[in-house]
């Protein structure tokens, strides 16, 4: 029996969306009473916990797309200088094979190829909680009493 290797962009393809719907099921389930009802706080809880998941998909899908099946890892850009051309200095993670079959390319040629997860979740900072209606109210109740307090020391008058 043969087992064929799948591509990690198909194995993505198959778990990203499973994995996302799990998760808003899940805090469906775990939310302590209906939006509205909830304060601001408590819905920027659950919020920043949807967030997390999505920003976790999506950089399991820019990782699966970019790197496909070629030796990747990950690294932070120290610098970049130009000078007879462009060098830079990457601070690599040290994780798995990939540094040693990098460590045995030197010399050689590769492709670097940036990718961020910023690019495909900028807009999710916009998404906010339903801002609390205590302080709707108050502001209403404060309003009415001074117009009610301007009305009856005119009266007075």
């Amino acid at each position: 029996m043969t087992t064929e290797k799948k591509d990690p962009v198909d194995l993505v393809e198959e778990s990203v969306g499973t994995s996302l719907l799990k998760q808003l099921v899940t805090e469906f389930q775990h939310l302590p009473a209906p939006w509205h009802q909830m304060n601001a706080d408590r819905q920027g809880e659950v919020i920043d916990r949807l967030r997390g998941g999505v920003e976790d998909g999506v950089r399991a899908v820019v990782k699966a797309v970019c790197s496909r099946s070629f030796t990747h890892l990950g690294a932070e850009i120290e610098s970049l200088t130009f000078k007879d051309g462009a060098k830079a200095v990457l601070k690599l993670q040290r994780s798995g094979d990939a540094i040693h079959e990098l460590a045995d390319g030197v010399g050689g040629q590769c492709m670097v190829v940036l990718a961020t997860v910023a690019e495909f979740t900028d807009g999710m900072h916009t998404v906010a909680p339903t801002p609390d209606q205590a302080d709707f109210v108050e502001q209403a109740t404060a309003a009415q009493f001074e117009t009610t307090a301007d009305h009856e020391a005119a009266a007075a008058a």
